[in-house]
């Protein structure tokens, strides 16, 4: 479980066409969010290419994207209900036009406005962007993406961010409440067993947490160098 916590609060932080944003690591690791960074910094590129900035709005948003696939015949009422809903959001490519699906990339914020939208077309589903790239249809999407890119005459690799290593991924403080929270959380799954070693477990984990949060919550060596140079 604490393992399970710090894997959740790694970040990357790195700007697109002139938008930070940080993005989370999942259970992908490291590895999976540097590709996800660089199929955005595609999209992002490709849009434009094509004259437009969906993408890009969505991003001032932040960086915590979601999927929503549903039927290629429902494309026309997604679209107005998703503005009457107010949902900001990007068609992807439709990478297999023979499975008569399409996604739309929005932020996860609207995620309920999707839900009352997947109930008025009664069919769909919502998947996070990083599990979506992990389907066939995400796998092909950066060969589409790299295609589009190559025939308007734009270097595929030129749009992707730089990112930082292993090594340098930044650690996200963690709030009290938060801290709270999590313990909380660990505390209702072990109470659902009657396992004394679950309970245990909890124990053990919360001071693991405790103990992380103090950790982070202190400078960091890097912080420390950044501010020396600052002076």
């Amino acid at each position: 479980m604490a393992d399970e916590i710090t894997q959740a609060i790694q970040i990357i932080r790195l700007a697109i066409d002139g938008v930070n944003i940080a993005l989370k690591t999942g259970k992908g690791g490291l590895g999976a969010l540097k590709k996800m960074a660089q199929v955005i910094a595609k999209l992002v590129a490709y849009e434009k290419s094509v004259g437009k900035t969906s993408m890009r709005k969505l991003l001032l948003k932040g960086g915590d994207l979601q999927v929503f696939q549903f039927k290629t015949k429902d494309m026309k009422q997604v679209k107005k209900l998703a503005k009457k809903y107010g949902i900001v959001y990007s068609v992807l490519p439709d990478v297999n036009k023979t499975d008569g699906l399409s996604e739309i990339i929005f932020h996860s914020e609207a995620v309920p406005r999707i839900n009352a939208l997947i109930q008025k077309l009664n069919n769909g589903k919502i998947s996070s962007f990083a599990d979506y790239l992990q389907t066939e249809n995400g796998q092909k999407l950066e060969e589409v993406l790299d295609k589009g890119l190559k025939e308007a005459g734009i270097d595929a690799e030129k749009p992707v961010p730089e990112t930082k290593s292993e090594k340098e991924v930044e650690m996200q403080p963690i709030s009290e409440k938060d801290k709270r929270e999590l313990v909380k959380r660990i505390d209702k799954a072990a109470s659902k067993n009657d396992d004394p070693r679950v309970t245990a477990a909890s124990k053990k984990t919360e001071k693991a947490v405790s103990e992380k949060v103090k950790n982070m919550n202190a400078p960091s060596k890097v912080s420390k160098q950044a501010a020396e140079r600052r002076r």
